[in-house]
């Protein structure tokens, strides 16, 4: 397997995982739990678990400098807590349709800053996969069929921060990739968003959740939401744009709105229409051009792999 299929393999199952957590969401809003709630179980369980692995694998990823540590934490405040937080915040001011749409603004972002910090070149069929996603977003969330939408400027904001968020978990680990590990920003970044989501959090709430009758199903939602959807996941995105640069990375992403509303149909029973069922195709048909081209195109799409691999 050569660099650039490893890197589109890494970042399709990072989307899948993050597709399958409107799953676990339901399960632990059932048990109770706040989306804030649910934001500290998945940065606090993917911190212990990721710090574990590295612990074990490569003990001196933790000890870097004091700035590197604060870097670290600061990155897992814009990349985890906001970001998590700022779509659930969105959702509850603005239909989600719209707050869906808004989220999938991250490669547009992700191509903005590219160019503007890293002088990536950005193609025309980077362009286009960006252009035809975001169409796609539109079709899958159905926000062509609300009626007497109602725009929160708040909502609209939060959105926003999230689609940012999104956009900051590769951007951040890049622009300081010669001075930090990802590994090392990840961890930090882990516990920094587990540090600012506590004042949120129903602390007495998620204690009971080992000692409550349901321990079972909590821990096992836990797992899913914190080490596969959020560790993994995380992390294979993140690494994946030290293969394939981080506009391609975050087009491929956009796979997760396929999965999610797949799944809702599936497990959910959730009735889909012919627009979202054509905005799926579109998704699929956007985020597939750019990793094709590079791998079988003439080159000419811009890339920003980094050569030294950690």
């Amino acid at each position: 397997m050569n660099q650039k299929t490893k890197g589109i393999v890494l970042v399709l199952t990072a989307a899948c995982l993050w597709g399958c957590m409107g799953i676990i969401v339901r399960g632990l809003n059932g048990l109770g739990y706040s989306s804030v709630d649910i934001a500290f179980i998945r940065c606090i369980s993917a911190g212990v678990g990721f710090c574990a692995y590295q612990k074990i694998k490569t003990p001196d990823v933790l000890r870097i400098d004091k700035k590197g540590i604060l870097i670290g934490l600061l990155y897992g405040v814009i990349a985890c807590g906001i970001s998590y937080i700022g779509y659930g915040f969105a959702v509850q001011r603005i239909p989600v349709a719209v707050a869906t749409v808004l989220m999938f603004l991250n490669p547009a972002w992700v191509a903005i800053f590219g160019k503007i910090f890293f002088k990536d070149i950005l193609g025309r069929v980077k362009i286009c996969g960006v252009i035809v996603c975001l169409i796609g977003a539109i079709l899958v969330s159905d926000v062509l069929h609300i009626e007497g939408v109602r725009l929160d400027i708040l909502g609209i904001l939060a959105a926003i921060a999230n689609s940012l968020g999104r956009a900051s978990q590769i951007l951040i680990p890049r622009y300081f990739a010669d001075r930090y590990s990802r590994d090392s920003m990840l961890i930090y970044g882990f516990f920094g968003g587990a540090l600012f989501l506590i004042p949120g959090i129903d602390g007495e709430l998620l204690l009971e959740g080992f000692s409550s009758g349901m321990v079972g199903q909590f821990v096992l939602y836990g797992f899913c939401a914190g080490i596969l959807c959020t560790m993994v996941a995380n992390v294979f995105y993140v690494k994946a744009s030290m293969y394939i640069d981080t506009t391609t990375t975050s087009i491929l992403a956009a796979i997760e709105i396929v999965v999610s509303v797949v799944i809702g149909a599936l497990v959910f029973h959730e009735v889909l229409n012919i627009l979202q069922t054509v905005g799926i195709v579109v998704v699929m048909l956007g985020a597939s051009v750019p990793p094709l081209w590079e791998l079988f195109g003439n080159g000419e799409c811009g890339s920003d792999l980094e050569q030294a691999v950690e």
